[in-house]
């Protein structure tokens, strides 16, 4: 299995909550991240995100093959901290933590993981190729930063929240 260590960083000058809210609402992911193809809940308690809640995602990047992988939320502390842990094409964690600093959000990615498919992990030992893989992953997460601040900015109706009371991306 190839290994991958991803720490991807992005500011926003607005407060972390509307931040959070954004990604956190995992079902909406497809509708402004593109590359984000599938965030299908396949378990939970009550329709509310919460610890044990997983997902199948399947994204890609600008290499011509989908990556498909189920997510499950092992650690959560809003508005500031939710971690996973993946298989499928993905074995490993990642954690979205976000940072006030003033009047911007801070906001860190972190993507430890592994290949499991072979047919990747053979692409991954050719000569420059795990390199053009850590590329792809880059163009996803410019992205994720794009559609977020596409999220940020769009015109919004006067009784439309910004961030939910809950802080929970929109969950109840």
């Amino acid at each position: 299995m190839e290994t991958y260590s991803f720490v991807t960083k992005w500011t926003f000058d607005t407060p972390v909550e509307p931040v959070w809210n954004i990604l956190t609402c995992f079902d909406e992911y497809p509708n402004w991240w593109r590359g984000w193809k599938e965030s299908q809940r396949i378990s939970t308690e009550n329709g509310q995100m919460c610890i044990g809640e997983m997902r199948t995602n399947t994204v890609r990047g600008f290499l011509p093959y989908n990556l498909r992988f189920q997510t499950r939320l092992s650690k959560i502390n809003p508005p500031t901290y939710l971690e996973i842990e993946s298989k499928g094409h993905f074995l490993g964690t990642g954690a979205w933590k976000l940072e006030q600093k003033g009047l911007v959000t801070a906001v860190q990615w972190t993507w430890n993981v592994c290949t499991a498919d072979p047919v990747l992990n053979a692409i991954a030992r050719l000569p420059g190729m795990k390199r053009i893989m850590e590329m792809n992953h880059d163009y996803l997460m410019r992205q994720g930063y794009h559609g977020v601040m596409r999220q940020l900015t769009r015109p919004r109706k006067p009784a439309e929240p910004v961030a939910s009371k809950t802080g929970l991306g929109g969950y109840p």
